[in-house]
C-alpha cells in the first residue's frame, strides 16, 4: 500500500530507520497515534520520523510495528 499522501523519504537500514510525514502535523499525528497504539518511537527535526526500538526487537516486533502503522496511517 502506498501513503504517498501522508509520508516520503523512507530511509535507511534495519532497525535504523527514519522517514517524512508530508507535513510536520501529520508527522506529530502518526507519532501521537502510534503511541496510543503501545508503538514506542519519536520525532526528529520537522518531518522525520523514527523508531526506537529496543535491543530485544525481533521479527515478531518488526511484524505488530508494521501493522500498527498500517493501520494508523489507513486512518488518517
Amino acid at each position: 500500500r502506498s501513503y504517498s499522501n501522508l509520508i516520503a523519504n523512507a530511509r535507511g537500514l534495519g532497525t535504523f530507520c527514519s522517514f517524512d510525514g508530508v507535513t510536520p502535523q501529520i508527522r506529530d499525528k502518526i507519532v501521537s497515534e502510534l503511541k496510543n497504539n503501545g508503538v514506542q518511537c519519536g520525532a526528529s527535526g520537522d518531518f522525520t520520523f523514527r523508531i526506537r526500538p529496543s535491543l530485544i526487537f525481533t521479527k515478531k516486533h518488526v511484524d505488530l510495528f508494521l501493522n500498527r502503522l498500517n493501520d494508523v496511517l489507513k486512518s488518517l
